[in-house]
């Protein structure tokens, strides 16, 4: 199990079969994560994002991780809700939680996170 931060510098790691064990995983970040709940990928990755809008890549084998793509979002309250794999069962969607487009990022081809194209779902307030 991975516990992603929201407002501590390392991601945890807790094995269910030795629970008095725990570690971490990759280097102490500098700044706080603010990411909320991540879902699973292909190839073992786990991926989360922050309120800014770049994506969280955690390797479960290698135990490290990256940060893909940059701030899309420069307000500090922006936010979006928890990741949902789209039924194409590729691409990764966080829904809008305080912003007016959802976040989409397709781990396969590796492109940057993008917002959704389309209407907007009501006033711009993204920035």
């Amino acid at each position: 199990m991975y516990g992603i931060p929201y407002a501590a510098k390392s991601i945890v790691k807790i094995d269910p079969t030795k629970p008095a064990t725990t570690s971490t995983i990759g280097e102490e970040a500098e700044k706080v994560f603010l990411c909320d709940n991540g879902v699973l990928g292909g190839g073992g990755y786990i991926y989360a994002a922050n309120m800014y809008g770049q994506v969280l890549q955690i390797d479960t084998t290698s135990n490290k991780y990256d940060w893909i793509g940059v701030r899309i979002y420069s307000r500090y309250d922006a936010g979006l809700g928890d990741p949902i794999v789209g039924a194409d069962k590729c691409c990764i969607y966080w829904p809008p939680f305080n912003t007016n487009r959802e976040l989409k990022f397709d781990p396969e081809t590796k492109q940057l996170p993008s917002l959704v194209v389309g209407g907007a779902l009501g006033e711009e307030s993204d920035k």
